[in-house]
Protein backbone atom coordinates (compact mmCIF):
# COMPACT_ATOMS: atom_id res chain seq x y z
CA UNK A 1 0.00 0.00 0.00
CA UNK A 2 1.09 3.55 -0.70
CA UNK A 3 0.02 4.85 3.19
CA UNK A 4 3.78 4.21 4.42
CA UNK A 5 5.09 6.59 1.49
CA UNK A 6 5.65 10.35 2.60
CA UNK A 7 3.33 12.66 1.62
CA UNK A 8 6.73 15.34 1.99
CA UNK A 9 8.76 14.36 -1.36
CA UNK A 10 12.64 14.76 -1.64
CA UNK A 11 14.46 17.09 -3.68
CA UNK A 12 14.77 14.94 -6.42
CA UNK A 13 12.74 11.45 -6.09
CA UNK A 14 14.03 8.72 -8.06
CA UNK A 15 11.93 7.21 -10.48
CA UNK A 16 10.54 3.74 -9.23
CA UNK A 17 8.55 0.88 -10.80
CA UNK A 18 5.34 -0.22 -9.28
CA UNK A 19 2.84 -2.87 -9.99
CA UNK A 20 -0.78 -2.91 -10.10
CA UNK A 21 -3.03 -5.37 -9.34
CA UNK A 22 -6.53 -5.27 -9.68
CA UNK A 23 -9.14 -8.19 -9.43
CA UNK A 24 -13.12 -6.90 -10.04
CA UNK A 25 -14.92 -9.57 -7.39
CA UNK A 26 -13.61 -11.04 -3.90
CA UNK A 27 -14.04 -14.52 -5.09
CA UNK A 28 -11.24 -13.82 -7.59
CA UNK A 29 -9.24 -13.53 -5.10
CA UNK A 30 -8.94 -17.17 -3.71
CA UNK A 31 -7.91 -18.07 -7.88
CA UNK A 32 -4.60 -17.24 -9.43
CA UNK A 33 -5.56 -14.08 -10.90
CA UNK A 34 -3.34 -11.80 -8.62
CA UNK A 35 -0.06 -14.60 -8.53
CA UNK A 36 -0.10 -14.31 -12.29
CA UNK A 37 -0.52 -10.36 -12.45
CA UNK A 38 2.62 -10.25 -10.20
CA UNK A 39 4.81 -12.66 -11.72
CA UNK A 40 4.21 -10.94 -15.44
CA UNK A 41 4.99 -7.57 -13.68
CA UNK A 42 7.97 -8.55 -12.19
CA UNK A 43 9.25 -10.78 -15.29
CA UNK A 44 8.27 -7.29 -17.25
CA UNK A 45 10.15 -4.98 -14.88
CA UNK A 46 13.73 -7.45 -15.06
CA UNK A 47 13.24 -7.32 -19.02
CA UNK A 48 13.55 -3.53 -18.84
CA UNK A 49 15.88 -3.24 -16.28
CA UNK A 50 13.63 -2.18 -13.30
CA UNK A 51 12.85 -3.65 -9.57
CA UNK A 52 9.07 -3.41 -7.93
CA UNK A 53 9.23 -1.19 -5.71
CA UNK A 54 5.78 -1.47 -4.26
CA UNK A 55 2.62 -3.18 -5.31
CA UNK A 56 -0.81 -1.42 -5.36
CA UNK A 57 -3.49 -3.74 -4.74
CA UNK A 58 -7.06 -3.45 -5.86
CA UNK A 59 -8.76 -6.16 -5.01
CA UNK A 60 -12.62 -6.76 -5.37
CA UNK A 61 -12.30 -3.34 -6.59
CA UNK A 62 -14.14 -2.70 -10.02
CA UNK A 63 -12.85 -0.55 -13.02
CA UNK A 64 -16.24 0.05 -14.49
CA UNK A 65 -17.63 3.88 -13.84
CA UNK A 66 -13.90 4.46 -12.09
CA UNK A 67 -14.28 2.76 -9.49
CA UNK A 68 -10.89 1.76 -8.21
CA UNK A 69 -9.27 5.20 -10.12
CA UNK A 70 -11.82 7.12 -7.76
CA UNK A 71 -11.00 5.49 -4.31
CA UNK A 72 -8.83 2.77 -4.97
CA UNK A 73 -5.01 1.85 -4.51
CA UNK A 74 -5.49 3.30 -7.85
CA UNK A 75 -6.54 6.67 -6.92
CA UNK A 76 -4.38 7.01 -4.64
CA UNK A 77 -1.61 6.78 -6.75
CA UNK A 78 -3.09 9.70 -8.93
CA UNK A 79 -3.31 11.76 -6.41
CA UNK A 80 0.48 11.20 -5.34
CA UNK A 81 1.11 11.32 -8.78
CA UNK A 82 -0.45 15.02 -8.69
CA UNK A 83 1.13 16.20 -5.48
CA UNK A 84 4.73 15.14 -7.31
CA UNK A 85 5.21 12.64 -4.64
CA UNK A 86 5.42 9.99 -7.09
CA UNK A 87 8.93 10.81 -9.33
CA UNK A 88 8.71 11.91 -13.23
CA UNK A 89 10.10 9.16 -15.26
CA UNK A 90 8.45 6.07 -12.83
CA UNK A 91 6.72 3.13 -14.28
CA UNK A 92 3.28 1.63 -13.13
CA UNK A 93 3.11 -1.87 -14.99
CA UNK A 94 -0.02 -3.49 -15.72
CA UNK A 95 -1.43 -6.78 -17.04
CA UNK A 96 -3.34 -5.01 -19.49
CA UNK A 97 -5.15 -1.63 -20.05
CA UNK A 98 -8.53 -3.35 -18.31
CA UNK A 99 -6.62 -3.81 -15.24
CA UNK A 100 -6.52 0.14 -15.22
CA UNK A 101 -9.86 1.13 -16.66
CA UNK A 102 -12.94 -0.19 -18.15
CA UNK A 103 -14.58 3.37 -18.65
CA UNK A 104 -15.62 4.81 -21.69
CA UNK A 105 -13.08 5.46 -24.12
CA UNK A 106 -13.37 9.37 -23.23
CA UNK A 107 -12.98 8.80 -19.59
CA UNK A 108 -10.63 5.91 -20.06
CA UNK A 109 -8.03 8.00 -21.98
CA UNK A 110 -8.13 10.80 -19.41
CA UNK A 111 -7.30 8.76 -16.76
CA UNK A 112 -3.77 7.51 -19.03
CA UNK A 113 -3.32 11.39 -20.32
CA UNK A 114 -3.38 12.08 -16.02
CA UNK A 115 -0.69 9.21 -15.52
CA UNK A 116 1.84 9.86 -18.74
CA UNK A 117 1.18 13.92 -18.26
CA UNK A 118 2.66 13.71 -14.98
CA UNK A 119 5.75 11.97 -16.04
CA UNK A 120 5.03 7.88 -15.27
CA UNK A 121 5.11 5.43 -18.19
CA UNK A 122 2.59 2.88 -18.30
CA UNK A 123 4.10 -0.93 -18.85
CA UNK A 124 1.67 -3.57 -20.88
CA UNK A 125 2.88 -6.68 -20.17
CA UNK A 126 0.07 -8.71 -22.06
CA UNK A 127 1.70 -6.86 -25.13
CA UNK A 128 5.09 -5.78 -23.80
CA UNK A 129 4.49 -2.19 -24.56
CA UNK A 130 5.60 1.09 -22.64
CA UNK A 131 2.97 4.41 -22.75
CA UNK A 132 4.36 7.19 -22.39
CA UNK A 133 3.71 11.58 -23.53
CA UNK A 134 5.38 10.15 -26.41
CA UNK A 135 3.57 7.33 -27.22
CA UNK A 136 0.65 9.24 -30.15
CA UNK A 137 1.48 6.38 -32.65
CA UNK A 138 0.33 3.75 -30.66
CA UNK A 139 -2.73 5.58 -29.59
CA UNK A 140 -5.11 4.29 -32.32
CA UNK A 141 -4.45 0.44 -30.74
CA UNK A 142 -5.08 1.63 -27.20
CA UNK A 143 -8.51 3.53 -28.45
CA UNK A 144 -9.36 0.38 -29.67
CA UNK A 145 -8.63 -1.61 -26.34
CA UNK A 146 -10.23 0.93 -24.29
CA UNK A 147 -13.36 0.93 -26.40
CA UNK A 148 -13.20 -3.05 -26.44
CA UNK A 149 -12.65 -3.46 -22.43
CA UNK A 150 -15.57 -0.96 -21.73
CA UNK A 151 -17.90 -2.81 -24.36
CA UNK A 152 -17.43 -6.28 -22.23
CA UNK A 153 -18.28 -4.28 -18.91
CA UNK A 154 -21.35 -2.90 -20.53
CA UNK A 155 -22.42 -6.31 -21.83
CA UNK A 156 -21.40 -7.89 -17.86
CA UNK A 157 -23.75 -4.99 -16.80
CA UNK A 158 -26.25 -6.25 -18.61
CA UNK A 159 -26.23 -9.49 -18.23
CA UNK A 160 -26.21 -8.65 -14.60
CA UNK A 161 -29.21 -6.77 -15.35
CA UNK A 162 -31.17 -9.06 -17.25
CA UNK A 163 -29.83 -11.72 -14.14
CA UNK A 164 -31.79 -9.26 -11.77
CA UNK A 165 -34.65 -9.54 -13.91
CA UNK A 166 -35.24 -13.06 -13.27
CA UNK A 167 -34.33 -12.53 -9.48
CA UNK A 168 -37.05 -9.80 -9.43
CA UNK A 169 -40.16 -11.94 -11.09
CA UNK A 170 -39.31 -14.73 -8.50
CA UNK A 171 -38.97 -12.63 -5.78
CA UNK A 172 -42.29 -11.62 -6.67
CA UNK A 173 -43.60 -14.74 -6.48
CA UNK A 174 -41.72 -14.92 -2.85
CA UNK A 175 -39.24 -16.90 -4.32
CA UNK A 176 -35.74 -16.47 -1.85
CA UNK A 177 -32.91 -14.67 -4.48
CA UNK A 178 -30.39 -14.92 -1.77
CA UNK A 179 -29.86 -16.41 1.61
CA UNK A 180 -29.32 -13.14 3.14
CA UNK A 181 -32.96 -12.40 5.38
CA UNK A 182 -33.89 -10.94 8.26
CA UNK A 183 -32.85 -12.48 11.61
CA UNK A 184 -36.06 -13.86 12.61
CA UNK A 185 -36.09 -16.30 9.37
CA UNK A 186 -34.35 -18.27 8.27
CA UNK A 187 -33.61 -20.00 4.02
CA UNK A 188 -34.21 -23.77 3.81
CA UNK A 189 -34.98 -25.74 0.34
CA UNK A 190 -35.40 -21.98 -0.95
CA UNK A 191 -38.04 -20.96 1.58
CA UNK A 192 -38.44 -18.84 4.23
CA UNK A 193 -38.69 -20.59 7.48
CA UNK A 194 -40.33 -18.35 10.57
CA UNK A 195 -38.07 -18.54 13.57
CA UNK A 196 -40.89 -17.72 16.12
CA UNK A 197 -39.48 -17.08 19.32
CA UNK A 198 -37.74 -14.64 17.82
CA UNK A 199 -40.93 -13.44 15.61
CA UNK A 200 -42.35 -13.46 18.61
CA UNK A 201 -39.95 -10.73 20.00
CA UNK A 202 -40.45 -8.44 17.27
CA UNK A 203 -44.31 -8.14 17.90
CA UNK A 204 -43.79 -7.38 21.37
CA UNK A 205 -41.45 -4.66 20.65
CA UNK A 206 -44.07 -3.51 18.69
CA UNK A 207 -46.77 -3.41 21.00
CA UNK A 208 -44.46 -1.87 23.85
CA UNK A 209 -43.49 0.67 21.43
CA UNK A 210 -47.25 2.06 20.34
CA UNK A 211 -48.42 1.29 24.14
CA UNK A 212 -45.95 4.06 24.72
CA UNK A 213 -42.86 2.69 26.30
CA UNK A 214 -40.20 4.03 24.65
CA UNK A 215 -37.27 2.85 23.01
CA UNK A 216 -34.51 2.96 25.59
CA UNK A 217 -36.91 1.08 27.86
CA UNK A 218 -37.96 -1.27 25.57
CA UNK A 219 -33.90 -2.60 25.13
CA UNK A 220 -33.01 -2.14 29.39
CA UNK A 221 -36.24 -4.60 29.72
CA UNK A 222 -34.86 -7.03 27.21
CA UNK A 223 -31.78 -7.06 28.63
CA UNK A 224 -33.33 -7.31 32.06
CA UNK A 225 -34.92 -10.26 31.64
CA UNK A 226 -32.04 -11.58 29.90
CA UNK A 227 -33.50 -12.07 26.11
CA UNK A 228 -29.70 -13.05 23.83
CA UNK A 229 -29.65 -10.49 21.45
CA UNK A 230 -29.49 -11.60 17.78
CA UNK A 231 -27.92 -8.70 15.80
CA UNK A 232 -24.80 -9.51 14.61
CA UNK A 233 -22.62 -6.10 14.67
CA UNK A 234 -23.23 -5.43 18.37
CA UNK A 235 -24.59 -8.23 20.50
CA UNK A 236 -26.59 -6.24 22.68
CA UNK A 237 -30.07 -4.86 23.02
CA UNK A 238 -29.91 -1.13 22.65
CA UNK A 239 -32.38 1.64 21.33
CA UNK A 240 -30.58 1.75 18.09
CA UNK A 241 -31.47 -1.57 17.24
CA UNK A 242 -34.84 -1.47 18.45
CA UNK A 243 -34.99 1.86 15.97
CA UNK A 244 -33.98 -0.19 13.10
CA UNK A 245 -36.75 -2.87 13.74
CA UNK A 246 -39.44 -0.62 13.98
CA UNK A 247 -38.65 0.98 10.85
CA UNK A 248 -37.45 -2.11 8.74
CA UNK A 249 -40.45 -2.84 6.35
CA UNK A 250 -39.68 -6.74 6.18
CA UNK A 251 -41.71 -7.16 9.36
CA UNK A 252 -44.62 -6.67 6.74
CA UNK A 253 -43.21 -8.98 4.25
CA UNK A 254 -41.62 -5.84 2.18
CA UNK A 255 -38.14 -6.73 0.16
CA UNK A 256 -36.46 -3.60 -0.57
CA UNK A 257 -33.60 -3.95 -3.34
CA UNK A 258 -30.82 -1.66 -4.24
CA UNK A 259 -30.70 -1.56 -7.72
CA UNK A 260 -27.96 0.34 -10.12
CA UNK A 261 -29.26 2.70 -12.48
CA UNK A 262 -27.94 3.63 -15.83
CA UNK A 263 -25.86 6.65 -14.15
CA UNK A 264 -24.16 4.10 -11.56
CA UNK A 265 -26.63 5.54 -8.59
CA UNK A 266 -28.29 3.62 -6.63
CA UNK A 267 -32.12 3.70 -5.92
CA UNK A 268 -34.63 1.21 -4.17
CA UNK A 269 -37.48 -1.26 -5.38
CA UNK A 270 -40.46 -2.69 -3.25
CA UNK A 271 -41.13 -5.90 -3.63
CA UNK A 272 -44.20 -6.70 -1.97
CA UNK A 273 -45.17 -10.38 0.08
CA UNK A 274 -41.60 -11.74 -0.33
CA UNK A 275 -40.93 -12.15 3.65
CA UNK A 276 -43.98 -13.98 5.27
CA UNK A 277 -45.17 -11.30 7.35
CA UNK A 278 -44.87 -10.77 11.28
CA UNK A 279 -46.94 -7.51 12.11
CA UNK A 280 -50.38 -6.69 11.10
CA UNK A 281 -49.97 -3.72 8.31
CA UNK A 282 -52.29 -1.25 10.81
CA UNK A 283 -49.84 -2.00 13.59
CA UNK A 284 -46.89 -1.00 11.71
CA UNK A 285 -48.48 2.31 10.31
CA UNK A 286 -49.59 2.92 14.05
CA UNK A 287 -45.87 2.74 15.36
CA UNK A 288 -44.63 4.58 12.23
CA UNK A 289 -47.07 7.49 13.22
CA UNK A 290 -46.18 7.93 16.99
CA UNK A 291 -42.71 7.66 15.66
CA UNK A 292 -43.41 10.67 13.50
CA UNK A 293 -44.88 12.44 15.92
CA UNK A 294 -42.38 12.09 18.71
CA UNK A 295 -39.68 12.55 16.40
CA UNK A 296 -41.52 16.42 15.73
CA UNK A 297 -41.60 16.77 19.30
CA UNK A 298 -38.31 16.28 19.82
CA UNK A 299 -36.64 17.63 16.65
CA UNK A 300 -34.63 21.12 17.09
CA UNK A 301 -35.86 21.19 21.18
CA UNK A 302 -34.58 19.70 24.26
CA UNK A 303 -37.55 19.37 26.31
CA UNK A 304 -39.54 22.55 26.82
CA UNK A 305 -37.14 24.88 28.57
CA UNK A 306 -33.92 23.17 27.31
CA UNK A 307 -33.37 21.02 30.50
CA UNK A 308 -30.03 19.95 30.05
CA UNK A 309 -27.20 22.74 30.19
CA UNK A 310 -23.88 20.28 29.86
CA UNK A 311 -25.01 18.42 26.92
CA UNK A 312 -22.13 17.83 24.19
CA UNK A 313 -19.99 18.59 27.40
CA UNK A 314 -20.20 16.11 30.21
CA UNK A 315 -18.39 12.79 29.53
CA UNK A 316 -18.31 9.91 31.39
CA UNK A 317 -14.13 9.78 32.71
CA UNK A 318 -14.37 5.62 32.53
CA UNK A 319 -15.17 5.12 29.08
CA UNK A 320 -15.31 8.84 27.50
CA UNK A 321 -18.78 8.31 26.11
CA UNK A 322 -21.69 11.27 26.70
CA UNK A 323 -23.59 11.47 29.46
CA UNK A 324 -27.28 11.34 29.35
CA UNK A 325 -30.16 13.33 31.38
CA UNK A 326 -32.43 11.46 32.68
CA UNK A 327 -35.55 13.02 34.48
CA UNK A 328 -37.13 10.74 37.37
CA UNK A 329 -38.89 13.75 39.09
CA UNK A 330 -42.10 11.81 39.00
CA UNK A 331 -43.16 9.56 41.83
CA UNK A 332 -46.73 8.52 42.56
CA UNK A 333 -45.54 7.27 45.99
CA UNK A 334 -45.02 11.01 47.03
CA UNK A 335 -48.04 13.66 47.81
CA UNK A 336 -47.40 15.78 45.54
CA UNK A 337 -46.00 13.32 43.32
CA UNK A 338 -43.05 14.90 42.44
CA UNK A 339 -39.09 14.73 43.78
CA UNK A 340 -37.82 17.91 42.39
CA UNK A 341 -34.49 16.84 42.63
CA UNK A 342 -34.10 13.44 41.03
CA UNK A 343 -32.40 14.89 37.82
CA UNK A 344 -29.56 12.71 36.41
CA UNK A 345 -26.16 12.34 34.12
CA UNK A 346 -25.36 8.47 33.50
CA UNK A 347 -23.21 7.55 31.20
CA UNK A 348 -24.86 6.37 27.73
CA UNK A 349 -23.15 3.25 27.35
CA UNK A 350 -23.35 1.77 30.85
CA UNK A 351 -26.96 2.54 30.53
CA UNK A 352 -27.50 0.28 27.28
CA UNK A 353 -25.36 -2.23 29.07
CA UNK A 354 -22.70 -1.69 27.10
CA UNK A 355 -18.84 -2.10 28.22
CA UNK A 356 -18.33 0.58 30.83
CA UNK A 357 -18.73 -0.24 34.04
CA UNK A 358 -19.58 3.42 35.43
CA UNK A 359 -23.13 2.94 36.31
CA UNK A 360 -23.59 5.84 39.15
CA UNK A 361 -26.26 8.04 38.94
CA UNK A 362 -25.03 11.71 39.37
CA UNK A 363 -27.28 14.52 40.63
CA UNK A 364 -27.39 17.45 37.77
CA UNK A 365 -29.04 19.95 39.70
CA UNK A 366 -25.81 20.06 41.87
CA UNK A 367 -23.68 20.88 38.58
CA UNK A 368 -26.49 23.29 37.09
CA UNK A 369 -26.85 25.30 39.97
CA UNK A 370 -23.06 25.89 40.66
CA UNK A 371 -22.73 27.28 36.96
CA UNK A 372 -26.03 29.33 37.68
CA UNK A 373 -25.26 30.37 41.00
CA UNK A 374 -21.93 31.97 39.96
CA UNK A 375 -20.21 29.40 41.10
CA UNK A 376 -17.38 29.90 37.71
CA UNK A 377 -15.94 33.13 38.95
CA UNK A 378 -15.66 36.08 37.05
CA UNK A 379 -12.12 35.94 36.36
CA UNK A 380 -12.42 32.47 34.90
CA UNK A 381 -15.07 34.38 32.47
CA UNK A 382 -12.84 36.73 31.21
CA UNK A 383 -9.90 34.38 31.21
CA UNK A 384 -11.73 32.42 29.21
CA UNK A 385 -12.46 35.15 26.87
CA UNK A 386 -8.74 36.38 26.49
CA UNK A 387 -8.29 32.67 25.07
CA UNK A 388 -10.77 33.12 22.63
CA UNK A 389 -9.29 37.18 21.81
CA UNK A 390 -6.28 35.75 21.73
CA UNK A 391 -6.98 32.86 18.76
CA UNK A 392 -8.71 35.85 17.13
CA UNK A 393 -5.84 37.39 17.41
CA UNK A 394 -3.46 34.95 16.20
CA UNK A 395 -5.63 33.53 13.34
CA UNK A 396 -5.72 37.68 12.01
CA UNK A 397 -1.73 37.40 12.13
CA UNK A 398 -2.53 33.84 9.81
CA UNK A 399 -4.97 35.71 7.39
CA UNK A 400 -2.06 38.66 6.80
CA UNK A 401 0.36 35.95 6.42
CA UNK A 402 -1.75 34.16 3.81
CA UNK A 403 -2.87 37.10 1.83
CA UNK A 404 1.19 38.39 1.79
CA UNK A 405 1.59 34.96 0.26
CA UNK A 406 -1.31 35.20 -1.95
CA UNK A 407 -0.04 38.77 -3.52
CA UNK A 408 3.53 36.89 -4.21
CA UNK A 409 1.84 33.86 -6.08
CA UNK A 410 -0.43 35.59 -8.10
CA UNK A 411 2.06 38.03 -9.16
CA UNK A 412 4.76 34.69 -9.53
CA UNK A 413 1.57 33.41 -11.76
CA UNK A 414 1.16 36.33 -14.15
CA UNK A 415 4.73 36.37 -14.80
CA UNK A 416 4.30 33.05 -16.17
CA UNK A 417 1.45 33.79 -18.34
CA UNK A 418 4.04 36.34 -19.63
CA UNK A 419 6.67 34.08 -20.82
CA UNK A 420 4.29 31.47 -21.66
CA UNK A 421 3.01 34.44 -24.35
CA UNK A 422 6.49 34.42 -25.84
CA UNK A 423 6.49 32.47 -29.09
CA UNK A 424 10.17 31.44 -28.24
CA UNK A 425 9.17 30.23 -24.96
CA UNK A 426 5.91 28.34 -25.45
CA UNK A 427 5.51 24.72 -25.12
CA UNK A 428 8.45 24.58 -22.59
CA UNK A 429 7.42 21.58 -19.97
CA UNK A 430 9.41 23.31 -16.93
CA UNK A 431 7.27 26.25 -17.52
CA UNK A 432 4.26 24.87 -18.31
CA UNK A 433 4.75 22.54 -14.74
CA UNK A 434 5.58 25.59 -13.04
CA UNK A 435 2.55 27.64 -13.96
CA UNK A 436 0.44 24.15 -12.65
CA UNK A 437 2.34 24.65 -9.15
CA UNK A 438 1.96 28.32 -8.84
CA UNK A 439 -2.26 27.74 -9.25
CA UNK A 440 -1.80 24.61 -6.87
CA UNK A 441 0.02 26.79 -4.53
CA UNK A 442 -2.76 29.78 -4.67
CA UNK A 443 -5.78 27.13 -4.30
CA UNK A 444 -3.96 25.61 -0.72
CA UNK A 445 -3.51 29.22 0.83
CA UNK A 446 -7.50 30.25 -0.71
CA UNK A 447 -8.61 27.35 1.49
CA UNK A 448 -5.79 28.13 4.49
CA UNK A 449 -7.39 31.63 3.96
CA UNK A 450 -10.81 30.47 4.16
CA UNK A 451 -10.61 28.36 7.50
CA UNK A 452 -8.75 31.03 9.06
CA UNK A 453 -11.71 33.16 8.57
CA UNK A 454 -13.99 31.26 9.76
CA UNK A 455 -11.59 30.08 12.97
CA UNK A 456 -11.04 33.84 13.27
CA UNK A 457 -14.74 34.83 13.40
CA UNK A 458 -16.11 31.72 15.52
CA UNK A 459 -13.34 32.97 17.68
CA UNK A 460 -14.20 36.28 18.38
CA UNK A 461 -18.04 35.38 18.94
CA UNK A 462 -16.78 33.01 21.91
CA UNK A 463 -15.01 35.93 23.05
CA UNK A 464 -18.21 37.83 23.23
CA UNK A 465 -20.46 35.18 24.41
CA UNK A 466 -18.00 34.72 27.70
CA UNK A 467 -18.75 38.25 28.73
CA UNK A 468 -22.63 37.90 27.96
CA UNK A 469 -22.65 34.52 29.81
CA UNK A 470 -22.28 36.51 33.16
CA UNK A 471 -25.38 38.11 32.23
CA UNK A 472 -27.24 35.31 31.36
CA UNK A 473 -26.41 33.52 34.43
CA UNK A 474 -27.42 36.39 36.77
CA UNK A 475 -30.70 36.49 34.86
CA UNK A 476 -31.22 32.67 34.92
CA UNK A 477 -30.33 32.61 38.76
CA UNK A 478 -32.71 35.20 39.35
CA UNK A 479 -35.28 33.30 37.33
CA UNK A 480 -35.69 30.36 39.86
CA UNK A 481 -37.84 32.71 41.91
CA UNK A 482 -40.41 32.67 39.37
CA UNK A 483 -42.62 35.38 41.57
CA UNK A 484 -40.14 37.88 40.49
CA UNK A 485 -42.04 40.75 38.71
CA UNK A 486 -40.66 41.68 35.14
CA UNK A 487 -39.09 38.15 33.75
CA UNK A 488 -40.82 36.57 31.04
CA UNK A 489 -41.21 33.02 32.43
CA UNK A 490 -42.75 31.42 29.22
CA UNK A 491 -41.86 28.50 28.02
CA UNK A 492 -40.58 29.97 24.92
CA UNK A 493 -38.11 32.58 26.74
CA UNK A 494 -37.20 30.10 29.34
CA UNK A 495 -36.40 27.63 26.31
CA UNK A 496 -34.35 30.56 24.32
CA UNK A 497 -32.40 32.16 27.28
CA UNK A 498 -31.21 28.48 28.21
CA UNK A 499 -30.08 28.17 25.22
CA UNK A 500 -28.39 30.61 25.01
CA UNK A 501 -26.40 30.16 28.40
CA UNK A 502 -25.53 26.65 27.41
CA UNK A 503 -23.91 28.23 23.87
CA UNK A 504 -22.21 30.36 26.31
CA UNK A 505 -21.44 27.51 28.75
CA UNK A 506 -19.41 26.06 25.67
CA UNK A 507 -17.21 28.52 25.35
CA UNK A 508 -16.43 29.23 28.72
CA UNK A 509 -15.80 25.02 29.33
CA UNK A 510 -13.15 22.83 28.08
CA UNK A 511 -15.04 19.84 29.54
CA UNK A 512 -16.98 18.35 32.26
CA UNK A 513 -15.59 14.16 33.69
CA UNK A 514 -18.57 12.42 35.85
CA UNK A 515 -15.66 10.69 37.57
CA UNK A 516 -15.48 7.70 40.28
CA UNK A 517 -17.74 8.14 43.37
CA UNK A 518 -19.52 10.46 41.94
CA UNK A 519 -17.12 12.89 41.80
CA UNK A 520 -17.03 15.97 39.14
CA UNK A 521 -14.64 18.05 37.42
CA UNK A 522 -15.21 21.00 35.41
CA UNK A 523 -12.43 22.16 33.21
CA UNK A 524 -12.17 25.93 31.98
CA UNK A 525 -10.51 27.24 28.69
CA UNK A 526 -8.63 29.37 31.15
CA UNK A 527 -7.10 26.03 32.77
CA UNK A 528 -8.96 26.09 36.43
CA UNK A 529 -10.81 23.76 37.22
CA UNK A 530 -13.97 23.03 39.63
CA UNK A 531 -14.06 19.70 41.80
CA UNK A 532 -17.49 18.25 43.05
CA UNK A 533 -16.58 15.66 46.05
CA UNK A 534 -19.45 15.07 48.29
CA UNK A 535 -21.76 18.16 48.84
CA UNK A 536 -18.75 20.12 48.49
CA UNK A 537 -17.57 22.39 45.39
CA UNK A 538 -13.45 23.16 45.47
CA UNK A 539 -11.70 25.63 43.19
CA UNK A 540 -8.32 24.04 41.77
CA UNK A 541 -5.32 25.57 40.51
CA UNK A 542 -2.09 24.91 39.67
CA UNK A 543 1.26 25.96 40.76
CA UNK A 544 4.84 26.15 39.69
CA UNK A 545 6.83 23.24 40.57
CA UNK A 546 8.59 22.67 43.74
CA UNK A 547 12.35 21.69 44.27
CA UNK A 548 10.97 17.35 43.60
CA UNK A 549 9.90 18.58 40.45
CA UNK A 550 5.87 17.93 41.48
CA UNK A 551 3.71 20.63 40.63
CA UNK A 552 2.18 22.74 43.19
CA UNK A 553 -1.77 22.18 43.34
CA UNK A 554 -3.64 24.87 45.45
CA UNK A 555 -7.49 24.01 46.47
CA UNK A 556 -9.73 26.61 47.94
CA UNK A 557 -13.12 25.85 49.22
CA UNK A 558 -15.50 27.25 46.16
CA UNK A 559 -18.96 26.50 47.91
CA UNK A 560 -21.65 24.15 49.10
CA UNK A 561 -23.76 21.98 46.42
CA UNK A 562 -27.25 22.35 46.31
CA UNK A 563 -30.13 21.49 44.42
CA UNK A 564 -31.83 24.64 45.10
CA UNK A 565 -30.97 27.99 44.56
CA UNK A 566 -31.97 30.44 47.03
CA UNK A 567 -32.51 34.14 45.57
CA UNK A 568 -32.15 37.31 47.67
Amino acid sequence: MLIAMSKQPPTAPAPKAYAYIRLSSTPQTLGEGEQRQLRASKKFAKRHGLVIDETLNDLGVSAYRSGNSRKGALGTFLKLVEDGVIARGSMLIVESLDRLTRDKAGDALNLLLALTKGGIRIGITGQNTILDELSYSVMHSVMADLARSHSESEHKSMRSKDNWQVKREKAADGVPVSRQCPLWLVVKRRKFHLLEDRAAIVRRIFEMYVSGIGRYVIASTLRAEGIPPWNKRKPIWHASYIQKLLHNRAVIGEYLPEVTTEEGRKRTETIPNYYPPIIPQELFDHAQNIATTRARKQSGRKGKRFTNLFQKLAKCSACGGPMRYLDRTRDKTRKDGVRPWARYLVCSRALEGQDCKNRQYYNYLLLENFVLAGGLSDVDVVAAAGVHSETAKKQAETIEALGAQLTKVDAEIQNALKFLGNPELAGLDELERTLVDKQKKRRELQTQMGTARADAAEARQAAEDSIQFRHLRELERRAYAETLEGINMSDEAVYARRVRIAMEMRSVIERVECEAEHKVTITTRSGTAYELDGREWTFVTKGPKGPSGKQSVARVFAGRAVTRLEVE
